[in-house]
């Protein structure tokens, strides 16, 4: 937490700020209102700034790393049935392509229309799911509330997405972020999982196209109809799974 002494130091700079800007009333008075909270609040640690972590051994940091991000990626039923076929393949995804991100009450993960690279696990805190019809194809604005456990944002990693709703979030988050592009060269870089993967991937990109009323609801970044491990995994790896 932020010193008081601080504190009004840096709120009176962000005042004459707004003032100098000639920042609207409206929107001023919330800028001003948001910076108070959090400046009130307790940050969450993130591990690029634990200076300490630098002066552990490269095996005992890659434990740690292991630690902190195959838990929430064993979530996954791909990634179980990964664990299984060699699980060199799911340490170089928490190495190279796993990380934690952590965000605030009003923190927005992602938004409307932009393009996205990223699928996310939320392993703590609630977000709200927002849907207009400027990016989606609903009739007026939805929004639907997202809590620990979610998948978010899976079909970033099987194919070009953009993203049909904007996240926020209600509470401090802590979630999982996985990147597509460096999971698509950890896929390549072990054999053991790449039938397995690309037959996963193409399964679930035929899903996105095909999910059209009145046959399906539309496919958006909470979710892609009949994409459940049952869907997209041959029976012999889905009993296995289990």
């Amino acid at each position: 937490i932020v010193s008081r002494g601080d504190r009004t130091a840096q709120l009176a700079n962000l005042r004459q700020y707004l003032l100098q800007e000639k920042v609207p009333a409206y929107l001023a008075a919330e800028v001003q209102r948001q910076a108070m909270d959090r400046l009130g609040q307790q940050a969450t640690i993130d591990e690029n700034s634990v200076m300490a972590l630098g002066t552990l051994s490269r095996s005992l940091r890659l434990e740690l790393t292991y630690a902190t991000r195959m838990p929430f990626a064993m979530n996954h039923p791909l990634f179980r049935v990964w664990a299984q076929l060699d699980v060199r393949a799911l340490k170089a995804m928490c190495r190279e392509s796993l990380d934690i991100k952590f965000l605030r009450a009003e923190d927005d993960l992602f938004l409307a229309g932009e393009a996205s690279e990223y699928a996310y696990y939320v392993s703590e805190g609630s977000l709200v799911y927002t849907q207009s019809p400027h990016f989606a194809m609903v009739e007026s604005e939805i929004e639907s509330t997202v809590v620990s456990g979610a998948w978010l944002c899976e079909a970033a990693m099987w194919c070009q997405w953009h993203h049909t709703g904007s996240l926020t979030a209600t509470t401090t988050c802590r979630l999982l972020t996985i990147s597509a592009i460096a999971l698509a060269e950890v896929v390549q870089a072990k054999p053991a999982i790449q039938s397995t993967t690309e037959t996963y991937a193409k399964r679930f990109q035929e899903r996105v196209t095909m999910s059209i009323p009145p046959h399906a609801p539309w496919p958006s970044d909470l979710h892609v109809p009949f994409t459940e491990a049952s869907d997209l995994l041959s029976a012999d790896l889905e009993l296995n799974m289990l």
